[in-house]
């Protein structure tokens, strides 16, 4: 949730964080369609279906949030200073 959080700012780039994590064009235009491209949804479906796939490190996510189209270092950043092992 705290990484959610920190990409809340970041989420009108979901297609291209979608894409930098290994989405096809296909994949994400189905992903636009069904959440009426409310663009925190597809941001959480993008990360959820990595997830549920097993395929996505921190380490990913903050190499595509600095992605030549995101170019958001400071949300990866964040998320880089992020504590996960404490539950708050």
């Amino acid at each position: 949730m705290k990484i959610f959080e920190s990409l809340y700012i970041a989420r009108k780039d979901w297609y291209f964080i979608g894409d930098g994590l290994g989405f096809t064009s296909g994949d994400l235009d189905e992903i636009q369609d069904k959440h009426h491209a409310d663009k925190r949804m597809c941001l959480h479906e993008v990360l959820q279906r990595r997830i549920q796939q097993g395929q996505l490190t921190r380490s990913m996510l903050c190499t595509s949030l600095r992605g030549k189209f995101v170019n958001r270092d400071d949300v990866a950043l964040e998320i880089e200073a992020l504590d996960l092992s404490s539950a708050k």
